[in-house]
């Protein structure tokens, strides 16, 4: 197997953990040998498949299908991938790629590895050419903070037209806020909207505004009254703390896998033969209840796809197992030009992680013509005629179903 050698260096964190298996299932037909890294720390737990191969030259067009093939099946576990090894595909202009040249048409069986690269946002890290000027070793990955360098430390003679190469993987734990199940917010179904009614009619908002002149002075005064309304007339209510079962779960179907856990720590505990029989009649109860109830919530969700979208994206998160809590170390900025750089910068790790990795996005995205346009589109505003008409119209076509926009006011109130 002509590849390249490898040294790796894993960068955890220091309370961490890491234990590697051999999953012999993922191997395919192709010369490849596959590691299950896990990286486990207080959380989350990281796991990164190592994949080392070989496709011996000429590549043929269904070796290559079958090895991509291959590395999708691999990719539905949910884990990251890092994939080195000897490709012989030495006709791909790296360089072009990288650079997002939309002029560069790759060749032949180069196209279905390119595709197969932006498919899962992977990136080729080894960019050091071999004797010939060409690069036959390939390393993929899709985990952000990995480097590639080529290896001061020679384990054995270099193969010229395979250097060996060093890799540094750096995992980090991102740290979130703890939810506060004590955080109270308002709950608008029990408002006293009369009351609320009153209270603003009541008011003289001629005198209110009488010695303002900036609107924005006037918008924040507005909401200053509003929001008294608000904390005078609207109950609060406490979030419920966040259950740890999907969405399709319904009270009964709890209720029964509580009393089967039950059953099996009492079975456990005394090792009764009837709470066996017991347990297993509960266990293919919640089975056949468990598979009612997603069916039911999958045709649900289907039927109340248009009018209560909110309801598929709950499922689609709890499939991913992904967490709504925000980090605990975040960017803030008031400066219109740098806000529209880490809109920019965001976007680009969503759909290029190539040019994700450069810290210039923020001067890509802003050019000194753009405080021009902004000057002269400051000094053309006009403020257009508001009627009461116009507003009652614009509110009464809001949706009720949405939730509250920035000023955290829902559109029912």
């Amino acid at each position: 197997m002509a590849a390249p050698l490898l040294s790796w260096r894993l960068c955890a964190p220091h309370t961490s953990h890491t234990g590697a298996v051999r999953p012999w299932d993922w191997d395919s037909k192709c010369e490849d040998l596959w590691l299950n890294l896990e990286v486990a720390s207080s959380r989350p737990v990281h796991h990164i498949a190592l994949y080392a191969v070989y496709l011996p030259p000429p590549v043929s067009c269904s070796v290559l299908e079958h090895f991509l093939d291959n590395c999708n099946s691999i990719s539905e576990n949910n884990v990251s991938m890092i994939i080195v090894g000897d490709f012989n595909l030495r006709n791909i202009n790296w360089q072009m790629v990288h650079n997002n040249c939309n002029s560069y048409v790759a060749p032949g069986l180069a196209r279905n590895l390119l595709d197969f690269v932006n498919l899962h946002k992977f990136s080729q890290l080894y960019n050091i050419t071999n004797n010939k000027n060409v690069i036959l070793d390939l390393v993929l990955t899709d985990i952000l903070i990995c480097t590639v360098s080529k290896s001061t430390n020679l384990l054995s003679k270099i193969d010229t037209q395979h250097p060996p190469l060093d890799i540094v993987l750096s995992l980090t734990v991102d740290k979130k806020l703890p939810f506060n199940i004590n955080t109270k917010k308002f709950n608008f179904y029990k408002a006293g909207y009369d009351s609320i009614k009153d209270h603003l009619s009541n008011l003289h908002w001629s005198e209110t505004f009488r010695h303002l002149s900036d609107v924005n002075e006037m918008v924040k005064v507005f909401y200053n009254v509003l929001w008294e309304a608000i904390r005078k007339f609207v109950p609060y209510k406490c979030f419920a703390k966040k259950g740890r079962y999907p969405p399709w779960f319904d009270r009964n179907l709890i209720r029964r896998l509580k009393e089967k856990n039950n059953l099996r720590w009492r079975y456990k505990l005394y090792g009764n033969p009837r709470d066996e029989l017991e347990l297993e009649i509960v266990s293919k109860r919640c089975e056949a209840l468990a598979i009612d109830r997603y069916n039911f919530y999958i045709k649900k969700l289907e039927k109340d796809l248009i009018s209560n979208p909110k309801l598929f994206w709950t499922f689609v998160k709890s499939k991913r197992g992904g967490k709504g809590s925000y980090p605990a170390t975040m960017k803030s900025t008031s400066d219109s030009p740098t806000i529209c750089g880490m809109f920019a910068k965001n976007f680009l790790l969503a759909y290029n992680d190539n040019n994700c990795r450069s810290n210039n996005v923020c001067e890509r995205y802003h050019h000194p013509s753009l405080n021009a346009i902004d000057n002269y589109y400051y000094r053309t505003f006009f403020v257009p005629v508001v009627t009461e008409k116009m507003v009652l119209s614009k509110l009464q076509r809001l949706d009720r179903s949405k939730g509250a926009g920035p000023d955290d006011i829902p559109p029912f109130s």
